[in-house]
């Protein structure tokens, strides 16, 4: 359930914890495992041409035999309660973050918690995402900032979207670049043209060529999220379909959503920018 920094700054905490406290871990984690693998039926995806599933399926029924053998066992284990050392401290404090190691450089990145996939206004906020790359971060942050790269992402299953910087040279003015977005959309100043970029660029980042297994896990996937092609089908015509209007909405109401700050940087950096720009302060922790 971990990840990332946080997870590798919490692992080096279990490491300090003594004997007891580890088997305790331990034993709790077994725990954990029963939950997640009696929590459901399990789901699978065999992928091969004829030939090759027809003999694995003598494999694969014995996989799947074993499989519940061993779930009617870890069904027995006794209820564990969580232990304290194995949970990370939690936090409501929404200053900006600084992760710092030895680099010259800066990572940085601002995170919206937005819509999914689901939302009938999704596919609006993916072509606004290639859009504020295209139109403003590139020329901003790497043209005119220096950094070896601008980019945007939106997780449409998540509904998280980001702006990020890549190998920047500037850690709080890139913030303050983030800040400057809003204003920028809310100014109109983009034309059809440039949206209509915006929309090919989706397009194509949709229609990837992939590999007949990779369409098959793709096709998987979207079973499991209930992302039908019906679903599907709604999503790119309103991608298709996307006016400005529409990109000036959906860019005022998702860049004043709630939003978190991180960077990857150094105490050097964070030292040098702390008077430059008075409003925003970061939290140090050292990776």
């Amino acid at each position: 359930i971990y990840s990332g920094i946080h997870q590798i700054q919490n692992m080096r905490g279990l490491l300090e914890l003594d004997q007891p406290a580890i088997k305790n871990i331990i034993k709790y984690l077994k725990y954990l495992l029963t939950k997640i693998l009696t929590s459901q039926k399990p789901s699978m995806l065999v992928i091969g041409d004829e030939s090759t599933l027809r003999d694995a399926e003598p494999h694969l029924e014995q996989f799947l035999s074993q499989y519940y053998e061993g779930v009617a066992e870890i069904e027995k284990i006794e209820r564990v309660d969580t232990p304290k050392s194995i949970l990370p401290e939690i936090s409501s404090d929404s200053n900006p973050e600084a992760w710092c190691t030895t680099t010259p450089i800066s990572y940085v990145a601002k995170a919206f918690k937005t819509i999914d996939f689901m939302h009938e206004k999704s596919s609006k906020l993916f072509v606004f995402s290639n859009l504020l790359k295209a139109c403003f971060l590139h020329g901003e942050i790497r043209e005119k900032g220096g950094a070896y790269g601008a980019m945007t992402s939106y997780n449409v299953d998540e509904g998280i979207f980001n702006m990020l910087s890549y190998r920047d040279p500037n850690l709080v003015k890139t913030t303050e670049i983030y800040k400057e977005a809003l204003k920028w959309i809310e100014s109109g100043d983009f034309s059809q043209e440039e949206v209509d970029e915006a929309i090919l660029q989706s397009c194509s980042s949709m229609d990837t060529p992939v590999s007949p297994a990779g369409k098959a896990i793709i096709e998987y996937g979207h079973a499991r999220k209930g992302k039908t092609k019906e679903l599907r089908e709604r999503f790119r015509a309103g991608v298709l379909s996307t006016t400005k209007d529409e990109l000036l909405s959906i860019g005022r109401d998702y860049l004043s959503a709630e939003t978190a700050i991180a960077a990857v940087t150094s105490s050097a950096i964070v030292e040098r920018d702390k008077d430059a720009y008075k409003d925003t302060k970061f939290k140090t922790f050292n990776i």
